[in-house]
């Protein structure tokens, strides 16, 4: 459960645990939807609260606006400077489950307004995109590299067992969020802050 109520300035909207059962794993890309009522969200960060130490792992300035539900793509940041933005991978060792929360800026809040954040989930194992950039459902592609998982339908978790030697981000031993445990093949329960 999130540990706070709605209002004005930074809160929490969502928060989760991933626990590696039998050997370590790495994540990629996590996809939330985010709708509100009357209020505006911006600054919207993904974080690691395992330590004391926050580790942000991406943001975004444009959120979401009033009586819509915005959608964030969050490719991480495993927050090694010279790396870039994004597209890189953040490792959950067995026996150390990583926390995350997502939290934005709120503006606009009052009486009776509500935020609501799901974290999608995957319905089906993972198809990719041909050659020309198009997509096209394959057929038991069941791991693919990063990008080819993320360049098809079913999307919106990606992760990887670390299976192959030369394990990165570029090798064929991701997956989507398809069966994980814990995870709903449409979405996670919402979770709800309200004034």
């Amino acid at each position: 459960a999130v540990t706070n109520t709605l209002g004005n300035g930074d809160i929490e909207l969502y928060r989760f645990k991933v626990t590696a059962n039998t050997g370590d794993i790495d994540l990629y890309k996590f996809t939330f939807d985010v709708t509100t009522t009357s209020v505006n969200v911006t600054n919207v960060e993904l974080l690691d609260v395992t330590t004391d130490t926050e580790v942000s792992l991406y943001s975004q300035a444009v959120g979401a606006s009033p009586s819509n539900v915005s959608y964030f793509d969050v490719l991480l940041d495993d927050d090694n400077p010279t790396a870039g933005d994004g597209g890189e991978a953040r490792t959950v060792a067995v026996g150390t489950p990583r926390t995350f929360i997502l939290r934005g800026t709120v503006t606009g809040a009052a009486s009776g307004d509500s935020i609501s954040t799901r974290m999608g989930g995957d319905s089906a194992v993972a198809d990719g995109a041909s050659a020309n950039g198009s997509l096209t459902q394959m057929a038991n592609i069941l791991m693919a590299s990063s990008t080819v998982i993320d360049a098809g339908i079913h999307d919106d978790f990606i992760w990887s067992d670390r299976n192959l030697s030369t394990h990165s981000t570029s090798t064929n031993d991701w997956v989507n969020g398809y069966l994980v445990s814990g995870l709903n093949s449409a979405s996670s329960t919402a979770t709800t802050v309200s004034m």
